[in-house]
């Protein structure tokens, strides 16, 4: 072989060597919008029972007649809003969050709900307008329900806001022309179980529906889970699982996390029990390349 295509063949061995390092680091990803606001929720008289079916419409009452503007939501947030209300109830692995209401239902269902006929307090109605899923909130009773991102002309006769309302649910497929369905979330999911994963091999610490470190809640931890962390750290309002994100389990989501999960997905850290024996190695250790 001449030396002139010895230099071609290695020229292209080396290409596309580059652009799969570039297919790995920068992945097309299609990242879910949604937005967490349960910081702003009003939670004065709120005493967490334990029991879903009691705190669910407690802590969404309390927030009754509060805005969008109020509460700091900036899109349609009905399904926002309800998961919102579980991660204040502690029961997020049972709702876990999304900013669609088609995507919250879907979780719902994932994470073991089913759909009711007769529904009760703390079960999840969703309203259709046609098969599209279109609205959704939290039942209070058998016949009542409460949800944000509703119109109340009572409070704001131009239509210019939308609130957190109570209403029955005969009264809210009437004025919208829409149909509804029930759905009970599987409350009943253990908290705190540990498992293996086959994507990174470890042993991770699941808590409920969702894995330390599996911020996209897709059940697979790689470098997506890394890029929304850091989208969310610059102020992207993007579906992440907070609980997750916070892998040293420290109470905040900060660059400390982003490391670890680093450190984790190259292999330099076991599992993130482990973090209480190891200190973190700083931003010039772990640079981007």
């Amino acid at each position: 072989m001449k030396k002139a295509e010895i230099l071609v063949l290695t020229f292209f061995l080396i290409l596309s060597c580059f652009i799969s390092v570039v297919a790995f680091t920068e992945p097309d990803i299609t990242l879910i919008k949604t937005q967490q606001r349960y910081q702003n929720f009003t939670t004065k008289g709120f005493t967490k029972t334990g029991d879903p079916t009691v705190d669910m419409p407690a802590i969404a009452l309390l927030q009754e007649k509060k805005s969008g503007v109020d509460l700091g939501y900036t899109e349609d947030w009905c399904a926002d809003f309800v998961g919102d209300c579980a991660i204040l109830c502690g029961v997020s692995a049972a709702i876990p969050t999304h900013g669609a209401c088609s995507g919250l239902l879907n979780n719902i269902l994932n994470a073991g709900g089913k759909q009711v006929t007769t529904p009760k307090a703390g079960d999840i109605a969703v309203f259709y307008s046609g098969s599209t899923a279109a609205h959704v909130g939290i039942m209070v009773d058998a016949t009542s329900c409460v949800s944000g991102n509703y119109y109340w002309s009572a409070l704001d006769p131009t239509y210019t806001n939308t609130y957190v309302r109570k209403a029955t649910v005969s009264n809210m497929c009437s004025w919208d022309g829409r149909t509804v369905k029930y759905y009970r979330p599987a409350y009943n999911t253990p908290k705190t179980t540990t498992t293996t994963t086959t994507t990174v091999p470890s042993t991770t610490t699941t808590l409920g529906a969702f894995q330390l470190g599996d911020v996209n809640n897709d059940n697979i931890q790689d470098i997506k889970d890394l890029l929304v962390v850091r989208y969310y750290l610059v102020g992207e309002t993007l579906f992440i699982r907070l609980e997750a994100a916070d892998v040293d389990v420290s109470g905040t989501v900060d660059m400390k996390d982003v490391l670890y999960m680093r450190q984790h997905l190259v292999g330099i850290l076991d599992s993130y029990e482990s973090l209480q024996n190891m200190e973190v190695q700083s931003p010039n250790d772990l640079s981007e390349e």
